[in-house]
């Protein structure tokens, strides 16, 4: 499988239409939430979390794909797209996240709209179930004054848990709120789409959206849960048993006949490779410590090592806390394994230990624009083969791997040289790894389709094989510079944003964001090789296709985009004079 992949929050905009709830990256933001579904937010302006780096973009808008989902659809059928990866939006299928208070119709059915444009148009949809926006409903937040962790009266997200004995968290796991919610969503969507989809991804990058959510850039990043040492590991275990608790749904439904032997359930984690420094025997130690507790922390319970079920040793013999799994959750999965091993993979860096501690260095290794991102192919595939070597024979399915830039105009992107190498190198050393190391590699996705709100970064670090023209705007229900900011140290608020909300160009606006374009970078001439021919990419004057995708622009859309030379026009009109596909 061939294709490129996008996340709902990311992409699809329309944050408060269509009977969506609020999510925990609304909140996070600072997006204005007052009165939607789940909201913890009574009066605008909303806090902003003070971890958020670029403060002043929200998903708010993003790339409008709610209302642009056909013209987007046209876009990759034009472009020869055969496999799409994407999520769904949980707060727009159960607005407060608890069934009990309902589900959104019109969230169903926008999925409906897009599976069924997406295979109309010979495109194959992968889902997945989970991609980081939590509803707000299900995690509450005091605002100026930190709620009680453990405590049942409260709602605790991942983090649902009970205090033991010692004075530390026991996770609740199969027996929490958050779990048995995500459970009730996860098999709502499989009964909704589950003859039209065959691949599902339960969570997307589980250590993603645990370790970094305690201060390190990803949402909720609250009080009480800011101890790093701690939340992310009772977060991470109840993440594990809703997986779990989800293939067995699975299981059962395909048992019954309502989903077939041929549907696929998975869970898609991340890790970058970690090289030692020097064949010293610490340095090898520390790099492969560091990929065990990455990659090892939630693939060692759910894949299984030499039949065992449960976190690596290195990390129960080394950190002062771990959950424990029971004797019968263990046993669970063993017996409910996914189908395939779901595998985000971006750069490579290399790991020395001295003097007690490890440090990471880049040398060498060229950088994208991305802090954490540093190209090297070679990497990839040794990650490739230590999944086959720890795991076994899991068919490999890459479901993200990019590069980032910073480029402000669309024209510059027909020089992508740092994502055209990316892609062909990354490319090539994976087929080195399925001919020359036998690993069973059957998927690579590209991240992504398009520019997008990319997190906590928000519009700064673009990784789309299409640039998008996000016509930068004020947007109202956005933060300000009056805005206050929630401190996720002190757990109160204190002080407003500032200069920082008040920058131009930070986030698109809802004046006009269904005037969007998307634009053609010469990279996606490698992943368009990949995966076969275009349908019409050739243009309105049937010129060369290599020549306008690096000469001349190719758009996509019905709108204006701005260049150097001024503003320019992308629409069916433009025809004569620009190398424009219409939408």
């Amino acid at each position: 499988m061939l294709g490129v992949g996008t996340a709902a929050y990311q992409i699809e905009g329309a944050y408060n239409e269509g009977g969506r709830g609020a999510s925990i990256w609304d909140t996070y933001t600072g997006a204005n939430t007052v009165g939607m579904p789940g909201s913890v937010c009574k009066e605008a302006p909303c806090p902003l979390n003070s971890v958020m780096s670029d403060k002043g973009a929200t998903g708010n808008v993003a790339n409008n794909h709610y209302h642009k989902y056909k013209e987007d659809v046209a876009m990759m059928k034009d472009l020869g797209l055969k496999y799409y990866r994407f999520s769904v939006a949980w707060p727009r299928i159960v607005p407060t996240g608890h069934m009990k208070d309902g589900v959104n119709k019109e969230g169903i059915q926008f999925y409906h709209d897009l599976i069924d444009e997406l295979i109309n148009s010979g495109i194959t949809p992968l889902i997945t179930i989970y991609h980081w926006d939590l509803p707000q409903g299900l995690l509450d937040i005091g605002f100026e004054k930190a709620l009680p962790a453990c405590d049942p009266q409260y709602q605790q997200g991942w983090y649902d848990c009970t205090w033991g004995e010692d004075g530390t968290p026991i996770p609740t796991g199969m027996k929490s709120t958050v779990a048995k919610e995500f459970l009730a969503y996860a098999e709502l969507l499989l009964q909704e789409y589950g003859d039209k989809v065959k691949a599902w991804a339960t969570f997307n990058e589980a250590w993603t959206f645990t370790a970094l959510a305690s201060g390190y850039g990803k949402a909720p990043s609250q009080q009480p849960y800011m101890d790093v040492d701690i939340w992310p590991k009772v977060a991470g275990h109840n993440v594990i048993l809703a997986h779990l608790m989800v293939v067995m749904k699975f299981r059962e439904m395909q048992k019954s006949g309502a989903l077939t032997p041929e549907h696929k359930v998975f869970i898609t984690n991340n890790q970058d490779w970690r090289e030692p420094l020097t064949e010293k025997k610490e340095d090898i130690a520390a790099a492969h410590y560091l990929i065990e507790g990455g990659l090892g922390w939630f693939c060692d319970p759910i894949f299984g090592v030499d039949g065992v079920h449960d976190y690596p040793k290195s990390m129960r013999k080394t950190l002062k806390y771990l959950p424990k799994f029971s004797e019968e959750e263990m046993k669970l999965l063993k017996e409910n394994k996914p189908d395939a091993f779901g595998l985000n993979h971006y750069g490579t860096s290399f790991v020395a230990y001295d003097n007690g501690k490890y440090t990471t260095t880049h040398a060498g290794l060229v950088q994208g624009k991305s802090s954490w991102l540093f190209r090297a192919a070679w990497g990839y595939r040794k990650l490739l083969n230590w999944v086959k070597n720890h795991y076994g024979e899991y068919p490999i399915w890459g479901t993200e791997a990019g590069w980032s830039d910073g480029l402000e105009d669309p024209l510059a992107g027909k020089q992508d040289s740092g994502r055209l190498t990316y892609y062909q190198t990354y490319l090539l050393e994976s087929l080195n790894a399925i001919k020359e190391d036998g690993v069973k590699m059957e998927s690579f996705m590209a991240w992504s389709l398009m520019d997008n709100f990319e997190w906590e970064m928000g519009y700064a670090e673009r990784f789309g094989c299409m640039w998008n023209e996000f016509l930068w705007d004020k947007d109202p229900n956005a933060p300000s510079a009056d805005t206050p900011i929630y401190n996720a140290y002190s757990g109160k608020v204190e002080g407003k944003c500032g200069d920082d909300c008040a920058r131009q160009r930070v986030a698109p606006g809802p004046q006009r964001p269904k005037d969007q374009t998307r634009h053609m970078r010469n990279s996606m001439l490698r992943l368009i090789e990949t995966w076969g021919s275009p349908t019409m990419i050739t243009g309105p004057m049937q010129d060369d296709f290599f020549q306008a995708a690096t000469d001349q622009n190719i758009c996509f859309g019905h709108g204006t985009y701005e260049t150097s030379d001024g503003i320019e026009e992308c629409s069916p009109e433009a025809l004569s004079t620009k190398r424009v596909v219409p939408a």
